[in-house]
Protein backbone atom coordinates (compact mmCIF):
# COMPACT_ATOMS: atom_id res chain seq x y z
CA UNK A 1 0.00 0.00 0.00
CA UNK A 2 1.07 3.52 -0.22
CA UNK A 3 3.28 4.41 2.34
CA UNK A 4 4.35 1.19 3.35
CA UNK A 5 7.36 -1.16 4.38
CA UNK A 6 5.57 -4.59 3.98
CA UNK A 7 7.63 -7.43 4.70
CA UNK A 8 7.85 -9.89 1.87
CA UNK A 9 9.79 -12.78 2.52
CA UNK A 10 12.35 -10.45 4.92
CA UNK A 11 10.57 -11.37 8.31
CA UNK A 12 11.70 -15.14 8.44
CA UNK A 13 15.15 -14.82 7.23
CA UNK A 14 15.37 -12.00 9.75
CA UNK A 15 14.39 -14.07 12.58
CA UNK A 16 16.75 -16.94 11.39
CA UNK A 17 19.20 -14.34 12.19
CA UNK A 18 18.14 -13.09 15.39
CA UNK A 19 17.78 -9.98 13.61
CA UNK A 20 13.85 -8.25 12.58
CA UNK A 21 13.78 -7.17 8.92
CA UNK A 22 13.62 -3.42 9.46
CA UNK A 23 16.69 -3.72 11.74
CA UNK A 24 18.58 -3.48 7.92
CA UNK A 25 20.26 -0.97 6.16
CA UNK A 26 18.11 -2.03 3.33
CA UNK A 27 15.06 -2.08 5.51
CA UNK A 28 16.36 1.19 7.31
CA UNK A 29 16.10 2.86 3.95
CA UNK A 30 12.68 1.36 3.01
CA UNK A 31 11.41 3.02 5.83
CA UNK A 32 12.97 6.63 5.28
CA UNK A 33 12.10 6.50 1.81
CA UNK A 34 8.50 6.73 2.68
CA UNK A 35 8.67 9.14 5.27
CA UNK A 36 10.43 11.15 3.28
CA UNK A 37 8.27 10.89 0.22
CA UNK A 38 5.10 10.25 2.38
CA UNK A 39 5.43 11.77 5.71
CA UNK A 40 4.49 8.07 7.02
CA UNK A 41 6.03 4.38 6.82
CA UNK A 42 3.71 1.44 7.85
CA UNK A 43 6.02 -1.68 9.32
CA UNK A 44 4.42 -5.08 9.16
CA UNK A 45 5.52 -7.83 11.87
CA UNK A 46 7.24 -6.03 13.96
CA UNK A 47 7.46 -7.39 16.81
CA UNK A 48 7.64 -11.47 17.55
CA UNK A 49 4.33 -12.53 17.58
CA UNK A 50 4.81 -13.68 21.38
CA UNK A 51 6.04 -10.59 22.20
CA UNK A 52 2.90 -8.66 20.61
CA UNK A 53 0.90 -11.19 23.11
CA UNK A 54 2.51 -9.98 25.76
CA UNK A 55 2.17 -6.23 25.32
CA UNK A 56 -1.60 -7.09 24.29
CA UNK A 57 -2.46 -9.14 27.46
CA UNK A 58 -0.58 -6.76 29.73
CA UNK A 59 -2.50 -3.89 28.12
CA UNK A 60 -6.14 -5.48 28.08
CA UNK A 61 -5.12 -6.57 32.10
CA UNK A 62 -4.33 -2.48 32.76
CA UNK A 63 -8.11 -1.49 31.29
CA UNK A 64 -9.83 -3.96 33.03
CA UNK A 65 -8.16 -3.31 36.27
CA UNK A 66 -9.16 -0.21 36.46
CA UNK A 67 -5.49 1.76 35.47
CA UNK A 68 -6.69 3.58 32.39
CA UNK A 69 -8.46 6.92 32.67
CA UNK A 70 -10.97 7.95 29.86
CA UNK A 71 -9.12 10.53 27.35
CA UNK A 72 -12.05 13.26 27.86
CA UNK A 73 -11.02 13.99 31.50
CA UNK A 74 -7.16 14.34 31.23
CA UNK A 75 -6.90 18.04 31.22
CA UNK A 76 -6.30 18.04 26.85
CA UNK A 77 -9.19 19.39 26.30
CA UNK A 78 -7.35 23.02 26.26
CA UNK A 79 -6.29 21.83 22.58
CA UNK A 80 -9.90 22.36 21.30
CA UNK A 81 -9.92 25.02 22.93
CA UNK A 82 -11.95 26.58 26.22
CA UNK A 83 -15.48 26.28 24.29
CA UNK A 84 -17.23 22.75 25.00
CA UNK A 85 -20.61 24.02 22.73
CA UNK A 86 -23.15 21.11 22.37
CA UNK A 87 -20.48 18.77 24.89
CA UNK A 88 -18.42 17.62 21.98
CA UNK A 89 -15.78 16.43 24.55
CA UNK A 90 -18.71 14.32 26.32
CA UNK A 91 -18.29 15.52 29.74
CA UNK A 92 -21.03 13.42 30.96
CA UNK A 93 -19.26 10.43 29.31
CA UNK A 94 -22.61 8.92 27.16
CA UNK A 95 -22.86 6.08 25.72
CA UNK A 96 -22.03 6.26 21.26
CA UNK A 97 -22.41 9.76 21.95
CA UNK A 98 -20.42 11.96 19.28
CA UNK A 99 -17.69 13.75 20.82
CA UNK A 100 -14.01 14.72 20.17
CA UNK A 101 -12.30 11.41 21.18
CA UNK A 102 -13.48 8.30 23.62
CA UNK A 103 -10.49 6.70 24.26
CA UNK A 104 -9.09 5.00 27.69
CA UNK A 105 -5.57 5.47 28.30
CA UNK A 106 -2.33 5.33 30.68
CA UNK A 107 0.94 6.45 30.35
CA UNK A 108 3.54 3.45 31.15
CA UNK A 109 7.09 4.28 31.65
CA UNK A 110 10.07 1.63 30.62
CA UNK A 111 10.66 0.92 34.73
CA UNK A 112 6.77 1.16 35.54
CA UNK A 113 5.76 -2.57 37.18
CA UNK A 114 2.02 -2.65 36.10
CA UNK A 115 3.48 -3.41 32.66
CA UNK A 116 6.97 -4.03 32.31
CA UNK A 117 6.53 -5.85 28.50
CA UNK A 118 5.96 -2.48 27.62
CA UNK A 119 10.03 -1.93 27.48
CA UNK A 120 9.90 -4.85 24.49
CA UNK A 121 8.50 -2.43 22.45
CA UNK A 122 10.23 0.71 23.11
CA UNK A 123 13.51 -0.93 23.20
CA UNK A 124 12.88 -1.88 19.38
CA UNK A 125 11.34 1.69 18.25
CA UNK A 126 14.19 3.11 19.92
CA UNK A 127 16.62 0.87 17.91
CA UNK A 128 14.65 1.62 14.59
CA UNK A 129 14.67 5.53 15.07
CA UNK A 130 18.35 5.21 16.17
CA UNK A 131 18.67 3.22 12.82
CA UNK A 132 16.90 6.41 10.98
CA UNK A 133 18.47 8.81 12.44
CA UNK A 134 22.50 7.50 11.41
CA UNK A 135 21.17 6.18 8.09
CA UNK A 136 23.34 6.90 5.01
CA UNK A 137 22.12 7.01 1.31
CA UNK A 138 24.15 4.23 0.42
CA UNK A 139 21.60 1.70 -0.16
CA UNK A 140 19.11 2.26 -4.06
CA UNK A 141 16.11 3.24 -2.35
CA UNK A 142 17.19 6.39 -0.75
CA UNK A 143 15.30 8.46 1.92
CA UNK A 144 18.07 8.68 4.26
CA UNK A 145 19.24 12.65 4.22
CA UNK A 146 15.46 14.05 4.66
CA UNK A 147 15.33 11.67 7.54
CA UNK A 148 17.99 11.83 9.02
CA UNK A 149 18.22 15.73 9.47
CA UNK A 150 14.37 15.44 11.05
CA UNK A 151 15.60 13.11 13.51
CA UNK A 152 18.78 14.13 13.75
CA UNK A 153 18.43 16.18 17.26
CA UNK A 154 15.40 13.32 18.33
CA UNK A 155 17.32 11.65 21.74
CA UNK A 156 14.50 11.39 23.56
CA UNK A 157 10.83 9.88 23.64
CA UNK A 158 8.08 10.34 26.20
CA UNK A 159 6.50 7.37 28.23
CA UNK A 160 4.52 5.35 26.14
CA UNK A 161 0.44 5.67 26.20
CA UNK A 162 -1.84 2.79 26.27
CA UNK A 163 -5.28 3.30 24.86
CA UNK A 164 -8.70 1.41 24.22
CA UNK A 165 -11.23 2.61 22.14
CA UNK A 166 -14.27 0.90 23.32
CA UNK A 167 -16.73 -0.77 20.90
CA UNK A 168 -19.47 0.11 23.01
CA UNK A 169 -18.63 3.63 22.67
CA UNK A 170 -17.70 3.82 19.15
CA UNK A 171 -14.96 5.34 20.36
CA UNK A 172 -12.94 7.71 17.77
CA UNK A 173 -10.72 10.72 18.08
CA UNK A 174 -11.15 13.87 16.11
CA UNK A 175 -8.89 14.73 12.91
CA UNK A 176 -6.01 16.29 15.12
CA UNK A 177 -2.36 17.18 15.01
CA UNK A 178 0.51 16.27 17.73
CA UNK A 179 2.19 19.44 17.80
CA UNK A 180 1.20 20.51 20.59
CA UNK A 181 3.42 17.76 22.45
CA UNK A 182 6.35 19.04 20.54
CA UNK A 183 7.13 15.51 19.26
CA UNK A 184 9.18 14.87 15.76
CA UNK A 185 7.90 11.64 14.94
CA UNK A 186 4.93 9.28 16.22
CA UNK A 187 4.87 5.34 16.39
CA UNK A 188 1.87 3.84 16.45
CA UNK A 189 2.22 -0.13 17.47
CA UNK A 190 -1.17 -2.09 16.82
CA UNK A 191 -2.28 -5.25 18.84
CA UNK A 192 -5.21 -5.96 17.33
CA UNK A 193 -5.55 -9.52 16.30
CA UNK A 194 -8.12 -10.60 13.27
CA UNK A 195 -9.15 -6.91 12.32
CA UNK A 196 -11.31 -6.38 9.62
CA UNK A 197 -11.87 -3.44 7.72
CA UNK A 198 -15.78 -4.04 8.80
CA UNK A 199 -14.60 -3.27 12.67
CA UNK A 200 -13.75 0.54 11.05
CA UNK A 201 -11.19 2.34 13.97
CA UNK A 202 -9.10 3.32 11.10
CA UNK A 203 -5.92 5.49 11.81
CA UNK A 204 -7.15 8.30 9.05
CA UNK A 205 -4.38 10.33 7.55
CA UNK A 206 -4.81 13.42 6.28
CA UNK A 207 -3.13 15.62 3.76
CA UNK A 208 -0.34 18.32 5.00
CA UNK A 209 -2.43 21.39 7.05
CA UNK A 210 -3.78 21.37 10.14
CA UNK A 211 -7.50 22.36 8.71
CA UNK A 212 -6.47 20.22 5.52
CA UNK A 213 -9.78 17.22 5.23
CA UNK A 214 -8.52 15.62 2.08
CA UNK A 215 -8.17 12.17 3.57
CA UNK A 216 -4.61 10.73 2.42
CA UNK A 217 -4.81 7.43 3.60
CA UNK A 218 -6.90 4.84 5.98
CA UNK A 219 -4.52 2.71 8.09
CA UNK A 220 -6.02 -0.59 9.43
CA UNK A 221 -4.95 -1.18 13.08
CA UNK A 222 -3.71 -4.86 12.76
CA UNK A 223 -1.92 -6.47 14.82
CA UNK A 224 1.78 -6.32 15.64
CA UNK A 225 1.86 -3.46 12.92
CA UNK A 226 3.62 -0.15 14.00
CA UNK A 227 2.93 2.88 12.01
CA UNK A 228 5.35 6.06 11.83
CA UNK A 229 3.96 9.73 10.74
CA UNK A 230 5.78 13.19 11.73
CA UNK A 231 4.08 14.59 14.71
CA UNK A 232 3.36 18.03 13.20
CA UNK A 233 0.92 19.42 10.84
CA UNK A 234 2.47 17.21 7.70
CA UNK A 235 0.35 14.25 9.28
CA UNK A 236 -3.36 15.62 10.47
CA UNK A 237 -4.95 12.05 11.67
CA UNK A 238 -8.40 11.07 13.41
CA UNK A 239 -9.28 7.55 14.78
CA UNK A 240 -12.91 6.36 13.23
CA UNK A 241 -15.15 5.33 15.08
CA UNK A 242 -14.66 1.84 15.98
CA UNK A 243 -16.81 -1.70 15.82
CA UNK A 244 -14.47 -3.49 18.06
CA UNK A 245 -12.70 -3.13 20.89
CA UNK A 246 -9.14 -1.70 19.88
CA UNK A 247 -5.51 -1.26 21.61
CA UNK A 248 -2.80 0.58 20.45
CA UNK A 249 0.46 2.08 22.06
CA UNK A 250 1.69 5.17 21.30
CA UNK A 251 5.30 6.67 21.96
CA UNK A 252 6.44 10.49 20.88
CA UNK A 253 9.57 10.64 20.21
CA UNK A 254 10.86 14.45 20.96
CA UNK A 255 14.14 17.06 20.56
CA UNK A 256 16.26 17.68 23.17
CA UNK A 257 16.12 21.25 22.61
CA UNK A 258 12.42 21.83 22.99
CA UNK A 259 12.48 19.68 26.75
CA UNK A 260 13.87 22.46 28.80
CA UNK A 261 12.56 25.51 28.41
CA UNK A 262 10.76 26.37 32.03
CA UNK A 263 10.43 24.70 35.37
CA UNK A 264 7.55 22.29 34.00
CA UNK A 265 10.05 21.23 31.15
CA UNK A 266 12.75 20.06 34.11
CA UNK A 267 10.49 18.23 35.87
CA UNK A 268 8.73 16.44 32.75
CA UNK A 269 12.16 15.46 31.25
CA UNK A 270 12.75 13.75 35.49
CA UNK A 271 9.08 12.09 35.32
CA UNK A 272 8.21 11.32 31.85
CA UNK A 273 10.83 11.37 29.59
CA UNK A 274 13.76 8.67 28.73
CA UNK A 275 16.86 8.82 26.37
CA UNK A 276 16.90 6.75 23.16
CA UNK A 277 18.36 3.98 23.39
CA UNK A 278 21.40 3.15 23.25
CA UNK A 279 21.93 7.08 24.45
CA UNK A 280 22.28 7.13 28.64
CA UNK A 281 20.28 10.11 29.90
CA UNK A 282 23.41 11.71 30.39
CA UNK A 283 24.75 10.90 27.01
CA UNK A 284 21.45 12.57 25.70
CA UNK A 285 21.92 15.83 27.64
CA UNK A 286 25.57 16.17 26.72
CA UNK A 287 24.41 15.71 23.44
CA UNK A 288 22.72 18.76 23.76
CA UNK A 289 25.82 20.66 25.53
CA UNK A 290 25.43 20.10 28.61
CA UNK A 291 28.41 19.64 30.95
CA UNK A 292 28.99 15.84 31.19
CA UNK A 293 29.36 15.69 34.67
CA UNK A 294 26.31 18.13 35.49
CA UNK A 295 24.38 15.44 32.74
CA UNK A 296 25.35 12.58 35.17
CA UNK A 297 23.49 14.07 38.69
CA UNK A 298 20.57 14.65 36.14
CA UNK A 299 20.55 11.33 35.01
CA UNK A 300 20.93 9.88 38.30
CA UNK A 301 17.67 11.97 39.68
CA UNK A 302 15.49 10.63 36.88
CA UNK A 303 16.89 6.72 37.53
CA UNK A 304 16.45 7.56 41.72
CA UNK A 305 12.83 8.33 40.23
CA UNK A 306 12.02 5.12 38.15
CA UNK A 307 13.44 3.24 40.79
CA UNK A 308 11.38 4.16 43.86
CA UNK A 309 8.58 5.38 41.85
CA UNK A 310 8.77 8.99 42.89
CA UNK A 311 6.79 12.15 41.76
CA UNK A 312 9.31 14.67 39.94
CA UNK A 313 7.39 17.61 41.81
CA UNK A 314 7.80 16.10 44.91
CA UNK A 315 11.73 16.53 45.17
CA UNK A 316 12.36 18.90 47.37
CA UNK A 317 13.57 18.45 50.75
CA UNK A 318 14.04 14.40 49.77
CA UNK A 319 16.33 13.03 51.93
CA UNK A 320 16.51 9.88 50.26
CA UNK A 321 17.68 11.53 46.85
CA UNK A 322 20.50 13.05 48.81
CA UNK A 323 21.45 9.76 50.17
CA UNK A 324 20.66 7.90 46.50
CA UNK A 325 23.28 10.74 44.53
CA UNK A 326 25.44 10.30 47.53
CA UNK A 327 25.83 6.52 47.07
CA UNK A 328 26.06 6.47 43.28
CA UNK A 329 28.34 9.63 42.99
CA UNK A 330 31.04 9.35 40.83
CA UNK A 331 34.40 11.88 40.97
CA UNK A 332 34.24 14.12 38.08
CA UNK A 333 37.98 14.50 38.25
CA UNK A 334 39.65 11.32 39.21
CA UNK A 335 36.29 8.82 37.82
CA UNK A 336 36.52 7.10 40.84
CA UNK A 337 33.28 5.74 43.02
CA UNK A 338 33.88 8.11 46.58
CA UNK A 339 34.46 5.78 49.30
CA UNK A 340 32.12 8.99 51.43
CA UNK A 341 29.88 8.79 48.90
CA UNK A 342 30.23 11.86 46.71
CA UNK A 343 27.70 13.43 44.57
CA UNK A 344 29.18 14.27 40.85
CA UNK A 345 31.10 17.23 40.52
CA UNK A 346 30.61 20.75 42.13
CA UNK A 347 26.46 20.76 42.44
CA UNK A 348 25.79 24.14 43.91
CA UNK A 349 26.11 27.44 42.84
CA UNK A 350 27.40 30.38 45.86
CA UNK A 351 24.05 31.27 46.69
CA UNK A 352 23.52 27.48 47.38
CA UNK A 353 20.74 26.73 44.28
CA UNK A 354 21.38 24.04 42.17
CA UNK A 355 23.52 24.02 39.27
CA UNK A 356 22.35 20.90 37.52
CA UNK A 357 22.89 21.95 33.98
CA UNK A 358 24.22 25.18 32.88
CA UNK A 359 20.90 27.09 31.88
CA UNK A 360 18.19 24.27 32.97
CA UNK A 361 15.13 25.73 34.63
CA UNK A 362 15.20 24.41 38.41
CA UNK A 363 12.29 23.71 40.56
CA UNK A 364 11.85 26.49 43.15
CA UNK A 365 12.58 25.66 46.20
CA UNK A 366 15.46 24.25 45.28
CA UNK A 367 16.94 20.86 46.06
CA UNK A 368 19.03 21.47 49.60
CA UNK A 369 22.34 20.50 49.02
CA UNK A 370 24.40 17.56 50.33
CA UNK A 371 27.56 18.68 52.89
CA UNK A 372 30.83 18.57 50.64
CA UNK A 373 32.56 15.08 50.81
CA UNK A 374 36.07 14.20 49.33
CA UNK A 375 36.25 11.59 47.01
CA UNK A 376 38.43 8.70 46.97
CA UNK A 377 40.85 10.22 44.88
CA UNK A 378 41.49 12.25 48.38
CA UNK A 379 42.63 16.15 46.89
CA UNK A 380 39.55 16.59 44.13
CA UNK A 381 35.97 16.68 45.49
CA UNK A 382 33.00 15.39 43.92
Amino acid sequence: GVGAAKTVGGTEQGQKHGQSWWDSAAGGSLIARSLGENCFAIIDDFLDVEEMNKLLVSSVGLFEGGAMKQGNTDGASTYWGEDNAGDFLNAQNEKQKWGAWGNHKVFIGDADGRAPEVALLTAATDRLVSRLRDLTDEHPAGGGAVVRERLAKTDFREHAMIATYRAADRGRYLRHTDIGRHGVLTALYYLNEGWSSEDRGQLRLYWPGHHNTKVRHDVEPLGNRLLLFWSNEDCPHEVVPTMKDRYAITVWYVQGKDLLKNSSSFFNLLGNLHAVQPLSMAQALSRMGYDASQARRVELIARFLGESGGDASGLQDDDALMAYLSEHGICSLCGEHSSEGAVIGEPYTSDGSPQLVPSLPLPSPPLPPPAPLACAGGDCRG
